[in-house]
């Protein structure tokens, strides 16, 4: 190519870039601290986290830390190693296991990044959650920075780069990782994993064999954090082969492409790391957390339908864990977008920059890699994290190919971006919210259980929300409760119920709303490889349950069978709403009590 046919569509990219006019409101963009403006913009939007208290996980993880569990191989550097069915060890004579159990029950995390930071900050200030909210606003601020710079690293123009880690700022994926202690792991991942690939795509001149040992190293950092970092072990040296390639066909490369035998360190650790992960006996037989490698065409199905409804959530203020709660919005949020990225590839098809075309493919596969470990999972902003990072690349690219110039004014698309910002900043904010709010419900649950002396342990009813009654058993003991309790709950959420008594030993429950074990928290101590209905008895901790009757394989009707009668057993009677727990007289035998739905201050908790 001549040096004038080669500079044909540079000067065209200059014109266009010249004449990019963006819309109203994000003209500040062009200003030189706009960046500065974004990071700060983030940590202050993360800033209320610093509210949110202890919540579920992060109770038992502070029992373990401070030796307060046993039988359980829970400790400073496995903090998310919850372990397999121990019917001798305190989480399920306790009640942290529930009835319902799975034999085959295994939640076993590789995570020691996470664990032993969070073992040293409890070390330092206890069971105080504010410096932990506030340290992850902090790398919250310091991960949208590297964000931007890792869109520069990939070739994006300065303002569109700025404008994807602004998207990215302000999506709701950040605020459970950021609010949530025991989910800050994924916070960990991303912010290591964007290390990892800024290593590898940075410098000028020869790949450094020393470069690529450092991007690995951090690679295998972010999977440490979270399994699926994983995939960060595999993108570091596709970076640096990606890297190595010229811009134009006929010319040369600033870098040295690295020997072959380099390229397969990333994959070689990634293949050491499953190896060391199944040998330990580590992963998941749960429905809530199914592994994407026992059952690989219904992942790839899944993974058909969550990729349109992840890019509908991450590029519009509609969170995804409205699908969540309401599993039937799925396909809403798929056909809704589908066309969302059907509009997303037709206009990076038409940007012109040959440097930021470039940069579609990795930022493409950036999300696939990225969004697919989650495929089998239920659909959550949680777990949009880091696929946020690569789309909002996309959606940014996207967007700025918009022409933006019209004689009517704003363009749809420009007044959707500008309005779509704000209520995804509002929406953060309101998350945040929520999770003080659920922190607080929870707390005054376990406040308020306050059983007769002499109560051994308690049978739950019902709870505002499954989040409250999860981990109740290591809450109690932390907001003023005197020893060891049992906290033994019939269900994780707020069902309407029938309790009728059969005799001194035996019970009959039915729900008046939905049937039981169908809520998604009560799915995490079911196998993700038997259906419910294929069980139809189980043996709880004090009493055993045997299914009556069911819709869809799930039971609505339930007899318990206790070994003695409950008042010999020390067993005492509470349901819990949104004002606290209550305590009910057990009834005589023919006799029922009737309970209302339990009322939560927030109404879609899960």
């Amino acid at each position: 190519m001549s040096p004038e046919a080669e500079s044909a569509p540079k000067a065209r990219v200059a014109l266009e870039t010249s004449a990019r006019r963006w819309p109203r409101g994000l003209g500040w963009l062009r200003h030189r601290h706009a960046l500065g403006l974004i990071v700060l913009m983030a940590v202050l939007l993360h800033l209320p986290a610093v509210r949110v208290g202890l919540l579920a996980d992060d109770y038992v993880q502070v029992a373990a830390l401070e030796g307060q569990i046993e039988g359980s191989d829970l400790g400073p550097w496995n903090l998310f190693d919850f372990g397999t069915l121990d019917r001798d060890g305190d989480p399920w004579q306790l009640g942290g296991l529930p009835w319902w159990t799975s034999e085959e029950f295994r939640v076993r995390f590789l995570r020691p990044v996470p664990s032993l930071l969070r073992a040293w900050e409890h070390g330092i200030v206890g069971r105080a959650a504010w410096p932990g909210h506030l340290a992850n606003a902090l790398c919250m601020g310091l991960l949208v920075l590297l964000v931007a710079r890792l869109h520069r690293a990939l070739g994006m123009e300065a303002e569109i780069a700025l404008l994807a880690a602004l998207l990215f700022a302000a999506d709701e994926s950040s605020a459970l990782p950021v609010g949530w202690l025991a989910n800050r792991n994924s916070l960990g991942e991303a912010l290591l994993g964007v290390m990892a690939l800024l290593i590898a795509l940075g410098g000028a001149g020869a790949a450094s064999f020393r470069r690529h040992l450092l991007a690995l190293l951090f690679a295998l950092l972010a999977t440490l954090c979270k399994e699926s970092g994983i995939v960060f072990l595999v993108l570091v040296p596709l970076a640096i082969l990606w890297r190595a390639r010229p811009l134009y066909a006929s010319a040369k490369s600033d870098t040295t492409r690295p020997p072959l035998w380099t390229m397969a360190l990333g994959p070689a650790c990634a293949f050491l790391y499953l190896v060391v992960y199944v040998h330990g006996g580590y992963g998941a037989n749960s429905g809530f957390y199914p592994e994407p490698w026992t059952h690989p065409l219904a992942t790839l199905s899944q993974f058909a339908v969550r990729l349109p409804a992840a890019a509908l959530s991450l590029s519009s203020p509609v969170p995804a864990d409205l699908v969540f709660v309401e599993p039937w919005l799925l396909w809403v949020f798929a056909s809704l977008g589908a066309v969302v990225l059907g509009w997303v590839v037709r206009r990076l098809r038409r940007v012109a920059n040959p440097a930021m075309r470039r940069s579609v493919l990795p930022l493409v596969v950036l999300f696939l890699v990225t969004l697919a470990p989650q495929a089998a999972a239920p659909l959550a902003d949680r777990l949009l994290l880091v696929p946020a990072i690569a789309f909002g690349g996309l959606l940014a690219m996207a967007f700025a190919s918009v022409p933006w110039i019209s004689t009517r004014g704003v363009h749809t698309a420009a007044l959707l971006l500008v309005s779509a910002l704000p209520l995804s900043a509002f929406g953060v904010l309101s998350r945040l919210d929520v999770l003080d709010q659920m922190a607080d419900e929870a707390r005054r649950v376990a406040e308020t259980l306050a059983p007769d002396e002499g109560t051994r342990h308690v049978w739950m009813l019902q709870g505002p929300s499954g989040l409250a009654l999860l981990s109740l058993s290591a809450t109690w003991p932390m907001v003023g409760g005197d020893g060891a309790l049992g906290v033994h709950n019939l269900q994780l959420g707020p069902r309407a119920l029938v309790l009728h008594r059969l005799s001194e030993t035996d019970f009959e429950v039915r729900s008046a709303d939905e049937p039981f074990l169908a809520r998604p928290m009560e799915s995490v101590f079911l196998s993700a490889d038997a259906p419910v209905g294929a069980v139809r008895r189980w043996r709880g901790a004090l009493f055993e349950v045997t299914a009556l009757e069911g819709t869809g394989g799930f039971p609505a009707a339930l007899r318990v069978r206790f070994d003695a009668s409950p008042e010999s057993l020390g067993v005492a009677l509470f349901r819990a709403d949104e004002f606290g727990s209550h305590g009910l007289d057990w009834p005589r035998s023919g006799h029922s009590i009737q309970l209302p739905r339990a009322s939560s201050a927030i109404p879609l908790a899960p």
